[in-house]
């Protein structure tokens, strides 16, 4: 049987989830990574998208970026370090993947620009695995002959969009709604493509956001993995989302830090 040929797609070149999944699947039967796309930092055109999507709340993202030790130190707990040792993960960039494995590498400034398209056309991708929340056009999403794998970082469809790991919290529906993670296809709407699995996350052991977040990428590490083995093993189950679903949903955007802080009361008062 022929290997399935995926594209990683990431927000940067050190992104850990992305350097996860990007591992896995290169130790995965029947999985070949055909190419790897990564944005540039801070060009121009990406940050003039990223205000239009978050406005203010960009000046605060980049400055964590800017004097963080590592793009995603935030991630890190004792879990994760666990996680990362269990699996060997060595390479600190997927630059160095990308050297290490002879796979075909590129950043750019935007992914929907023509350099992105022409590459990923090269690369002919059965799927693209999409690292992060960038808004994605029908020109690449076309592209992959079966689609665009991601992982929403909450229960579709009652919260699609932004900060959706904190609302459930912050609308005290963590216990009807729950909080987790949700596997899909991208479409061009947001987070409106079909439903392939849902896994909610247990916080009854949280103290912390910090403790939330990383069982956030445990999971989504995970579900995305679940993903390509179902589509290797043709045992891929869609669920459309119905236009009434996505209208009794919402779509939510980045939090407040006081926000947080309220979130955060609750997940510690959770029982």
């Amino acid at each position: 049987m022929k290997d399935i040929k995926v594209v990683i797609s990431s927000p940067i070149d050190t992104n850990l989830y992305a350097l996860l999944v990007n591992h896995l699947c290169l130790k995965e039967k029947g999985v070949s990574v055909s190419g790897i796309i990564t944005l540039k930092t801070l060009s121009f055109k990406r940050i003039n998208s990223e205000y239009k999507r978050i406005g203010s709340l960009l000046v605060v993202k980049i400055l964590k970026k800017l004097f963080a030790n590592n793009s995603d130190k935030n991630f890190l707990s004792k879990n994760m370090d666990n996680m990362i040792s269990s699996l060997g993960l060595k390479q600190k960039s997927l630059k160095a993947f990308s050297d290490d494995h002879a796979t075909p590498f590129i950043k750019v400034n935007d992914l929907n620009n023509f350099e992105t398209i022409t590459f990923l056309k090269m690369c002919k991708p059965d799927l693209v695995l999409s690292i992060g929340s960038t808004i994605i056009r029908k020109s690449f999403l076309e592209i992959p002959s079966i689609g665009v794998l991601n992982v929403h970082m909450g229960i579709l469809p009652e919260y699609r969009g932004m900060g959706v790991t904190e609302w459930p919290l912050i609308e005290e529906r963590a216990n009807d709604i729950g909080l987790g993670v949700t596997l899909h296809f991208m479409d061009s709407g947001v987070d409106t493509g079909p439903i392939i699995k849902k896994q909610k996350i247990n916080i009854s052991d949280c103290q912390s956001l910090h403790d939330l977040e990383s069982k956030y990428l445990i999971e989504m590490v995970s579900l995305m993995l679940d993903g390509v083995r179902m589509v290797r093993d043709k045992k891929l189950t869609l669920e459309p989302q119905k236009n009434n679903e996505i209208d009794m949903g919402r779509q939510y955007y980045s939090t407040h830090n006081r926000m947080r802080k309220l979130a955060e009361k609750r997940l510690i008062m959770f029982k």
